[in-house]
């Protein structure tokens, strides 16, 4: 197995944030956020005057803080990376759609496709990578099998795809 080194999965892991990026701005602007429900439409000048009054001011970040912890804004804004990693991840491509762009694809330690549930759980082992403020990522520069913090929890690696078959390590 060849494994894909820590600045091919950083250019990799940008394209992903930015289709999903592209993605959550998409489907923030089709859903009604719950402010517009309740307040009228407001102009640049009218938040101009919220900005330079300080009561305004406070009463548009609590409202903003609270549109943020909506638990639909908040399961949308966890659930849409979630669904797009696991999925492309646990498919038969084995890879998000920057990780395909550099032929990639993430596989476990024995070289086998992943399942669904190796997935989730290197999906979720990559809280611990941010956690740790994003040295489990950095990790990937210097283990020798190119492993980042949540590719060692799940048991994974990310390999270049030369397109052959799915061989098992003896």
């Amino acid at each position: 197995m060849r494994y894909a080194g820590f600045w091919k999965r950083l250019w990799a892991y940008s394209i992903d944030v930015v289709i999903l990026q592209m993605t959550m701005f998409i489907v923030f602007y089709l859903l009604p956020s719950p402010a517009e429900s309740t307040q009228p439409e407001s102009s640049l000048e009218q938040l101009l005057l919220q900005l330079s009054d300080p009561v305004a001011k406070q009463q548009l970040a609590t409202d903003m803080l609270s549109q943020l912890f909506d638990p639909v804004t908040l399961l949308i804004m966890l659930g849409i990376p979630a669904l797009y990693n696991i999925l492309f991840v646990a498919s038969p491509w084995q890879a998000t759609l920057g990780k395909k762009r550099y032929k990639m694809k993430v596989v476990t330690t024995y070289g086998e496709p992943v399942g669904i549930i190796r997935a989730m759980i290197r999906h979720a082992a990559c809280a611990l990578s941010t956690l740790t403020g994003l040295l489990g990522f950095v990790m990937a520069a210097f283990h020798p099998e190119k492993a980042a913090l949540h590719d060692l929890i799940a048991g994974t690696r990310v390999i270049y795809d030369d397109g052959g078959s799915h061989e098992v390590l003896q």
